[in-house]
């Protein structure tokens, strides 16, 4: 675990994911041995694993226009800079939208995110 996260931004919280879907795992397992294994490790794919499964989960739970609505969302989380791209903090008032029902979605796309992990909840310095 601390291999596949040590040089990556955001370490902590990816390592701090990483276990908690391992402990998932462990828990639908009903095992009595009360350890997390490199079993439980493999079966997510590792951290990158556990991130794609979690976030295909979340996005085949969307109807068509929340899809759309998360796409336009995780576009602004990229940047194309330098040829390459690159992930990028998103103020809150790059969500807005003039359009009630895009806002409605945008928030509710943002409050799943939040809730599966895939996305930090907002702090003051992000309004």
């Amino acid at each position: 675990l601390l291999d596949e996260v040590a040089a990556t931004p955001g370490a902590l919280p990816l390592l701090s994911f990483a276990l908690s879907e391992m402990y998932i795992t462990y828990l639908k397992r009903q095992s009595g041995d009360r350890a997390i294994t490199r079993a439980d490790y493999d079966a997510l794919g590792g951290v990158v694993g556990a991130l794609r499964a979690r976030a295909e989960a979340e996005y085949e739970a969307l109807d068509p226009a929340h899809r759309e609505t998360l796409r336009r969302v995780m576009l602004r989380l990229v940047s194309g800079d330098g040829g390459g791209l690159a992930r990028r903090r998103v103020m809150d008032a790059e969500l807005d939208f003039s359009d009630a029902g895009e806002a409605a979605r945008v928030g509710e796309v943002v409050r799943r995110l939040i809730a599966a992990r895939l996305r930090e909840s907002r702090s003051p310095d992000d309004r």
